[in-house]
């Protein structure tokens, strides 16, 4: 049986974070609110430093282009010019 191909650099990255983030949240010397900021802030960072893309598009173009044709297939201009 054939392994799957190993995830790509944000990948490790988000598993490594969710290692650290388990230990954080098991350790009583640290508030668990202090910690899930610390994991929500080093994924904001991180991924603002280093952002996702797919096939040289960043993440975000494809969330937005997703994202609009939700909206106007659920919400067609039509609708709204009448309004």
């Amino acid at each position: 049986m054939p392994f799957p191909a190993l995830p790509d650099a944000h990948g490790i990255a988000v598993l490594v974070l969710v290692i650290v983030a388990l230990i954080l949240f098991t350790r009583e010397s640290i508030p668990l609110e202090t910690s899930s900021l610390a994991v929500l802030a080093v994924l904001a960072i991180g991924f603002e430093a280093f952002p996702y893309t797919r096939d040289s598009e960043p993440l975000i173009l494809l969330i937005n282009s997703v994202w609009r044709i939700r909206l106007e297939t659920s919400y067609p201009l039509s609708r709204t010019m009448h309004s």
